[in-house]
């Protein structure tokens, strides 16, 4: 039942917890901990009944997609939280970042550091969630895209016309879809936009299937990264 689930994963939760701190610890015996730079992070959360779901996947509820990061720097000896949009893709420019090593490669993440050292409130306006297809879910859509910006979260679900529309400040639990509500239909356009710019914009471009017609005149668009041409569409 969800209840023996729910005190399974605390117990997880706690296991990997005890660990790290005895990962902690052993930096601490060795000597170089001030000198380390720790990202405690995971890659999704669990359902664990919200919505009426279990497991992962599937859809882009807030319970799946936000999860913990926890960035300890060096010679850091204080802690501070903050409400920054910050994305997966961000944590290899950050980590160089506080290193002091160079970043080249191209990326669509940006450095976190400033953030992290209390110099900049924000280093993102806007963070962007995609996902494809789910084995969990059958019945889930196959491309979602979500956007998260300024206390608003938004999710695109290609080829059709229903989607997901949350004022996170004032329903952090996501029981009310205001995506048809047409007192919000201006706040819901705004984000459409924002993250058909944010595609378009990206340097890493996966297929991004835009069946939906997002704005006027804007139908059925392909974006593809030139490496996967001849490998994937030509199947």
């Amino acid at each position: 039942d969800m209840e023996r689930i729910r005190r399974a994963y605390h117990g997880a939760v706690a296991f990997i917890d005890h660990n790290v701190g005895k990962i902690i610890d052993d930096l601490k015996q060795r000597g170089i901990y001030d000198n380390t730079i720790i990202v405690y992070t995971t890659d999704h959360g669990d359902y664990l009944g919200d919505h009426g779901l279990q497991a992962k996947g599937g859809f882009l509820y807030d319970s799946f997609i936000r999860t913990p990061m926890i960035i300890k720097q060096a010679q850091q000896h204080t802690g501070q939280r903050s409400n920054a949009p910050l994305s997966f893709i961000d944590i290899p420019e950050t980590l160089c970042d506080l290193a002091d090593i160079s970043f080249d490669l191209a990326s669509d993440g940006v450095s976190q550091a400033g953030v992290c050292r209390n110099q900049e409130q924000q280093a993102r306006e806007h963070c962007v969630v995609t996902h494809f297809s789910s084995t969990n879910f059958e019945e889930a859509p196959a491309d979602q895209h979500a956007i998260i910006h300024d206390g608003w979260k938004l999710v695109y679900i290609a080829g059709d016309s229903n989607g997901l529309l949350f004022n996170s400040s004032e329903d952090p639990q996501e029981l009310h879809n205001l995506w048809h509500a047409p007192e919000h239909q201006q706040k819901k356009q705004d984000l459409l936009n924002r993250l058909l710019i944010d595609l378009n914009s990206r340097r890493d471009k996966e297929l991004l299937r835009l069946k939906h017609n997002i704005v006027p005149g804007y139908h059925n668009h392909l974006m593809e990264r030139s490496f996967w041409q001849e490998k994937e569409l030509s199947k």
